[in-house]
């Protein structure tokens, strides 16, 4: 991994949980943002006075977790599932390390808007594969299950009574869990969907893309748990609908 960028001050620590007290760090914690080897970036800070005792170490996808103070004389603040941390920089790291954090997360930001281009196209794609085989193009059918495959996307086979002729529609899916490792913890994500679509394509989707196992994912749509071979059409969603993707460990 390499250092990208860190500063030093002061962090305080006050959770959610009122009944819990909160935890002042020494004026020498070091606050550092790192670029990992295998992609991505992780923020991590330490007690320098305190035998280097680790204060918080994680990886982020995105900046809704971190509020740059406006002024020198405010906090920085870092949202995190078990409370927030309050960060006061020392005045002269504290410009150069907000830089280089901002630059991280409009990277982040343009990675994840590409990515996000490219797997929805991957619900287009099935839908293609489904047509190609009720149609008998054995050429294209088999290039296309080689591309999926390759991509990562388990496939199920699925007799077909009647050739589909649909459109797409947006959903809204949350995450959620017990999980505090989860950096997608309680984020939204609109996907389009077609009604013939399925729910394990839903979890392969994100097996592909955020590397959830799918024996791991639980979806729920409307209180209900929705089983693996039920399609949009079956749960009678519509453009809009939200689904709650609950994450456990296994």
């Amino acid at each position: 991994m390499t250092s990208v960028g860190y500063g030093t001050g002061t962090i305080k620590f006050v959770p959610n949980n009122k009944q819990s007290p909160s935890l002042n760090y020494s004026q020498r914690s070091l606050i550092e943002v790192l670029q990992l080897d295998i992609g991505g970036y992780s923020l991590r800070a330490c007690d320098l006075d305190n035998k280097k005792e680790k204060i918080f170490d994680f990886q982020f996808k995105n900046s809704d977790f971190y509020k740059f103070a406006h002024s020198p004389n405010q906090r920085d603040e870092i949202r995190h599932n078990d409370g927030t941390y309050y960060v006061s920089l020392n005045q002269h790291a504290r410009t150069q390390f907000h830089k280089a954090l901002r630059q991280c997360f409009e990277l982040l930001e343009s990675k994840n808007q590409q990515s996000a281009d490219v797997d929805s196209a991957i619900f287009v794609e099935i839908h293609n594969l489904s047509e190609y085989i009720q149609h008998g193009e054995a050429n294209k059918a088999d290039e296309l299950i080689k591309k999926l495959i390759k991509s990562g996307v388990q496939l199920q086979v699925k007799h077909l009574k009647e050739p589909l002729d649909e459109q797409t529609f947006p959903i809204r899916i949350k995450i959620d869990g017990f999980d505090s490792d989860i950096t997608d913890l309680n984020k939204f994500f609109d996907v389009d969907v077609y009604p013939s679509t399925t729910v394990h394509e839903l979890r392969a989707f994100f097996e592909y893309t955020l590397k959830f196992p799918l024996a791991n994912q639980y979806f729920f749509v409307n209180g209900h748990l929705a089983h693996a071979e039920s399609t949009m059409n079956d749960l009678k969603v519509k453009n809009g609908s939200l689904f709650v993707l609950f994450l456990i460990k296994k």
